[in-house]
């Protein structure tokens, strides 16, 4: 009985620890993709000197942002002024606000980026963007200097 006993204890006990380590392996998080993903249209379309759905796509982030509460606030201010731009220039200037605001929260909050977003540098700027694919394609200069830029992957 007593064998019996201290063998159900053991496999208890065995059971709890690995259920704990289980427990306490880390889930990689992103950066949610409700956001990123209409970064990214807006980033492509100032690198192709566009400005059409710019503010739609700005409005789209600010949907998702609204839902957060208090945690959405900095970057929802950053974020809305990327949907009032009123010209090109001024979205591009917006842009390198929003990127700064999103790369600080992820590294706050400990997230990585999705799959195939990369974080490129205008070293003529001095500033990062999110971009998806091999080719660089800078959203500051647009066509005057589509090419300038490298991966800094940080």
């Amino acid at each position: 009985m007593r064998y019996t006993l201290a063998l159900v204890f053991i496999m208890t006990c065995s059971v709890i620890t690995i259920a704990g380590v289980a427990n306490n392996v880390e889930e990689e998080k992103y950066a949610p993709a409700s956001l990123v993903n209409p970064y990214l249209k807006i980033q492509t379309e100032l690198a192709a000197d566009s400005f059409t759905s710019v503010q739609q796509h700005a409005s789209a982030m600010l949907k998702e942002l609204a839902s957060w509460g208090s945690l959405g606030l900095e970057l929802g201010d950053t974020v809305r002024r990327l949907e009032r731009a009123e010209s090109i220039d001024e979205a591009r200037i917006a842009l390198a606000a929003v990127t700064d605001a999103l790369l600080r929260y992820s590294k706050i909050q400990g997230l990585n980026l999705p799959d195939g977003i990369r974080v490129a540098y205008c070293p003529m700027k001095q500033q990062p963007w999110l971009q998806e694919g091999e080719d660089i394609r800078n959203p500051y200069y647009g066509s005057a200097m589509l090419d300038c830029g490298e991966f800094s992957d940080e």
